[in-house]
This record gives structure tokens, C-alpha cells and sequence, in this order.
């Protein structure tokens, strides 16, 4: 007989199905016969579905109601009698129960000691907690009691098999969770130590905040001062243009003035040149005045000394000659006036004001006269 397929029910399942529909023990059995017909020594296989289990169950029940207490042979097989269904009901309540019952604490030190490597004394085989009722009357034939009995061995060693499978998968996650637990703790001192790292970066920000809220309103206050002076600057600035400009003007005032002053110095070193050159004139005049008088002097003496002019022209000459001596130099064109104007550029004291007025040229350099000074004396 070929295995279930893929998603259908095992046995266990099929029997705990069976028993909730109401069906007995010793129908299930007399269903899981007649499904098992062609493998008499064999342990029993599950149904291949639940249609087929409960057309096998309306089948076995139909025959047992029409025969009464009667054991009907079916395919040459018998149904089993009350105590055979007790036995039954025994072994379908062992694959009932959980893993705690269908395996006693012998078997479980047993497990223990394979997977820990534990022996125990008192290992047991897990067939062994299967008894038979007491109140069993009548025992199953040879041939279903074998197929129960390898029935339920399968699956109690598939159950051990899942057992020991669902063991290594604990102890697979409970390694994993050490590891994960260990590395939790890795974690966790690491985000201590962060958590300590950041407090003490939070202490240091706060004074570096401190500090930085101290800097600001020190940057505030020497701000607000530099505004300050920054506007006394411009105040300073502002009175710097209108000095400068003042002084502009002032140094402007000061220069045209040290220009007229310079141009009036010249002028009157020009005029000074003219006064000494006037001078040294006057001094050649007197000189030559001098020199004349003395010439007069020499001619009266020479004229006293002679005899053959008379007193009188002399003394007229000596009173004409003292009147020129009072009066100065004489005119050299009229002859008759004395000298008042000097020529300019050349300097020429020669004439009095009227014959000076009618001349444009020196008369005696021949230059032209560009201007007239008149002298006093």
C-alpha cells in the first residue's frame, strides 16, 4: 500500500478524527483491517484520506449492526471481541497523549542520556509502557496484534524522532540565544559606554553652551562698544572733513597771501634796487657836486688872485654859485631848474619834472623810458 499524500492527515490524527465522529474502538480497528487487507503482517498505514476512513467506518459500523454479536469475517480477518477493543482503546489513548505520556520518565532519562550523553539505569524500551487491560477477555489474533504493535512502534519512534528533532532545534535556538544573549551584552555595555560617552559629551557641551553663551555676550558687549566707537569715528571723521576742508581753505588763503606777500617782497626789492641805485646816484651827484665845489672853490681863489676881474662878477658868480649849491643839481636840458624826476628802467637822474614830462628816451643812455620816479630832496 502506497503512503499518503503530501498534506493528508497520519494515523494519530486519522484515529483522534475517528473518535470525535463517535465511532468505537473496535470499529476504527475493523476500518484500519479492511484498509490494511493486502499487508496483514505489517503495521497498519493510515488511510490515504478521510473520505476513504469514513466510508471504511459507515462500512464496518453497517456490517456490525446487521450481525449482531456476532464477529464477521471480512477478507478472512476477525473483529475483535470487548477485551480487544480495550486493548485498542489503550494503545490509540498511548498516541493520543502527548510526548509526557507516551513516553514514562524512564524513557525521557533515556532520551536525556542520548542527547547529554548521560547514561541511566534504568532504561526501558517505550513499547514497554503498553500494557493490556486486566479486564481483557479475549486476545487479538496474532496477525493485528503484530501490525498494532508495529504501528505503534512507528510512532512512537517517529514521535521520539520528533522529539529528538524538536530537542536539537531547542538546543540549536538556546545556543543561539546564549550567543544572541551574549552579544545583547556586548551590546548593551557598549551602549553603556556610549551612554557614559554621551553624558560626558553632554557635560561638556553644556559648559562648552556655557562658555559659548559667555563668548556671545562678550561679543554682544564689545560689539555694542565697537558701535560705539565706531560712531565716535565717524563723528571724528565727519569733523576731520570740515577741519580739512577749513584747513583747505585756510592753507589756500595762506598761500595766496604768501604769493602777494612774495610779488610785494619783489616788488620792493626792486624798489630797494631802484632806492640804492638812487642812492649811489645821489652819491656820485654829491660827489661830483663836491668835487665841483671845490673846482668853484679852486676858480674863486684862482679868480680872487686876479686882478683883472672885477669884485663885483666875482661875488656875483660866488652868489650864483652858493644859489646852485642850495638848490641842488641843475636840469641838463633847461638848465635853469633843478633835478626831480629819475628814468626808469636805467636809473638817470638828469632833468626837473617839465622837461622830464616831454622826453620818451634817456638823454643820456638813449633807452626808453618805461617809468618816472619823482625825487625829493
Amino acid at each position: 500500500m502506497s503512503r499518503p499524500e503530501q498534506g493528508e492527515l497520519v494515523l494519530s490524527q486519522q484515529l483522534n478524527q475517528a473518535k470525535e465522529m463517535g465511532y468505537s474502538d473496535a470499529e476504527i480497528l475493523s476500518a484500519l483491517e479492511m484498509s490494511n487487507n493486502e499487508s496483514k503482517d505489517k503495521p497498519f498505514e493510515p488511510f490515504h484520506s478521510t473520505s476513504q476512513m469514513i466510508d471504511a467506518l459507515s462500512l464496518v459500523q453497517k456490517l456490525g449492526n446487521s450481525n449482531g454479536h456476532h464477529r464477521p469475517v471480512i477478507n478472512g480477518r476477525h473483529y475483535l471481541s470487548a477485551s480487544s477493543n480495550q486493548q485498542l482503546k489503550h494503545q490509540i489513548n498511548f498516541l493520543q497523549a502527548g510526548p509526557a505520556q507516551q513516553f514514562p520518565p524512564t524513557t525521557l532519562h533515556t532520551i536525556a542520556a542520548t542527547i547529554f550523553g548521560v547514561p541511566h539505569p534504568t532504561w526501558q524500551h517505550p513499547t514497554a509502557t503498553i500494557k493490556r487491560s486486566p479486564s481483557s477477555r479475549t486476545q487479538l489474533t496474532p496477525s493485528s496484534s503484530s501490525a498494532a504493535l508495529h504501528t505503534f512502534e512507528n510512532e512512537n519512534r517517529r514521535h521520539f524522532e520528533e522529539f529528538q528533532r524538536i530537542n536539537n532545534e531547542l538546543r540549536s535556538k538556546l545556543e543561539i540565544s546564549v550567543r544572541e544573549e551574549s552579544h545583547l551584552k556586548e551590546l548593551l555595555r557598549a551602549h553603556e559606554d556610549r551612554l557614559e560617552h554621551q553624558e560626558v559629551m553632554l557635560k561638556n557641551r553644556t559648559d562648552l553652551e556655557k562658555r559659548l553663551e559667555n563668548a556671545n555676550k562678550r561679543v554682544e558687549d564689545l560689539t555694542k562698544e565697537l558701535e560705539c566707537r565706531e560712531a565716535e569715528l565717524r563723528k571724528q571723521m565727519s569733523d576731520f572733513s570740515v577741519l580739512r576742508r577749513h584747513h583747505d581753505t585756510e592753507r589756500r588763503k595762506t598761500e595766496e597771501i604768501t604769493n602777494s606777500l612774495n610779488a610785494e617782497i619783489g616788488r620792493l626789492i626792486r624798489e630797494n634796487a631802484n632806492i640804492e641805485e638812487l642812492h649811489r646816484e645821489n652819491t656820485e651827484l654829491k660827489s661830483d657836486l663836491i668835487m665841483k665845489d671845490e673846482l668853484l672853490q679852486q676858480q674863486r681863489r684862482q679868480l680872487h688872485h686876479q686882478q683883472n676881474q672885477p669884485l663885483e662878477e666875482a661875488g656875483d658868480e660866488n652868489q650864483e654859485l652858493s644859489q646852485r649849491q642850495t638848490q641842488g643839481p641843475t636840469c641838463g636840458v633847461c638848465m635853469d631848474k633843478r633835478r626831480e624826476v629819475i628814468f626808469m628802467p636805467c636809473l638817470h637822474f638828469t632833468c626837473c619834472k617839465d622837461c622830464a614830462d616831454a622826453m620818451n628816451n634817456c638823454s643820456i643812455c638813449r633807452l626808453r623810458i618805461m617809468g618816472k620816479i619823482e625825487f625829493f630832496q
